[in-house]
C-alpha cells in the first residue's frame, strides 16, 4: 500500500522515537518493537558520527565551526544507510563510527546550528518508509508531528555499573559526560522545538519485561499503521 501524505502527516506519521541518555537500552528496545510491527529501525547518532569521521578524514579540525557545517551543506543527500552499512559523502564510515577518535569528537560536531539542519534534511529525506522507530535525542526536531516519542529512563543505576565493571571507572563517567553534552547540543535546535515524550522507566525491569512494557506503550500511542512508503 502507498500513500500521498500532507506535509503535516509526512512529518511524523508514523513515526515512533526513543530517546534519552546513553546506556538505558534504547537500542534493544527499539529493536523489540520494530519486530512486532515489521519497522525498520534508525539510529540518528550514525549521522553525526559518519559526518565526525568524513570531517576527521578531510583533515578539517572539529572544532572549526564553519568547515564542519560547510563539509555538512555540501554532504546533503549522501548520507545513507543500505543493507546495514553507513556511508557519507560516497564513503563507507561503518566500522570508523565508534573509534576513539570520532568518539571524542562527536559531541562537539553534532552541536553546530548549521550540522544540526543538515541533520533534520538529512533524517527526512532517509526516513520514508512507514512505520519507522528511530532511535535519537531531540526527535521531534526533526518531527515535530511524531505519532510518539518516548522517553527511556532507568534509576537503578544498572547500566552505569555494568558499564564501570566492564570497561572501568573512566568509562562509566565518560558516559555521562556524553550524555550532558547531547542535552547542551539539543538546546541549539533549530525553533527550539519542545520535547512532547512519555516516560518509559525501565527500573528493574528484565529485557523481556523492557520489550513487552514498550510494545503495550506503542499500541497505546497509537503506532499501528501501515504505510510502505511516503511519495
Amino acid at each position: 500500500m502507498s500513500v500521498t501524505l500532507t506535509m503535516e502527516q509526512s512529518a511524523g506519521l508514523g513515526i515512533l522515537g526513543l530517546q534519552g541518555d546513553s546506556g538505558k537500552g534504547k537500542t534493544s528496545i527499539a529493536h523489540a518493537i520494530a519486530a512486532r510491527f515489521g519497522a525498520p529501525v534508525f539510529e540518528t547518532s550514525d549521522y553525526f558520527r559518519a559526518l565526525t569521521a568524513l570531517v576527521l578524514r578531510r583533515n578539517i579540525r572539529p572544532d572549526e565551526d564553519s568547515w564542519v557545517t560547510i563539509l555538512a551543506q555540501k554532504s546533503l543527500g549522501s548520507f545513507g544507510v543500505p543493507a546495514g552499512r553507513v556511508y557519507m559523502g560516497g564513503v563507507d564510515f561503518t566500522n570508523q563510527l565508534r573509534t576513539p577518535e570520532v568518539t571524542a569528537s562527536v559531541a562537539t560536531v553534532s552541536g553546530y546550528q548549521g550540522v544540526r539542519a543538515a541533520y533534520v534534511l538529512e533524517m527526512r529525506r532517509l526516513v520514508q518508509h512507514r512505520p519507522a522507530v528511530v532511535i535519537g535525542r531531540h526527535l521531534r526536531e526533526v518531527w515535530p508531528h511524531a505519532q510518539a516519542v518516548f522517553e527511556v529512563v532507568r534509576y537503578d543505576g544498572v547500566t552505569e555499573e555494568a558499564r564501570a565493571a566492564d570497561e572501568g571507572a573512566a568509562a562509566a563517567a565518560d558516559l555521562l559526560r556524553r550524555s550532558e553534552q547531547d542535552r547542551r547540543n539539543a538546546g541549539v535546535a533549530l525553533g527550539s522545538t519542545e520535547d512532547r515524550t512519555e516516560i518509559l522507566d525501565t527500573t528493574g525491569l528484565s529485557p523481556e519485561e523492557q520489550a513487552v512494557l514498550a510494545t503495550i506503550m506503542a499500541f497505546a500511542a497509537g503506532f499501528r499503521l501501515t504505510i510502505d512508503r511516503v511519495l
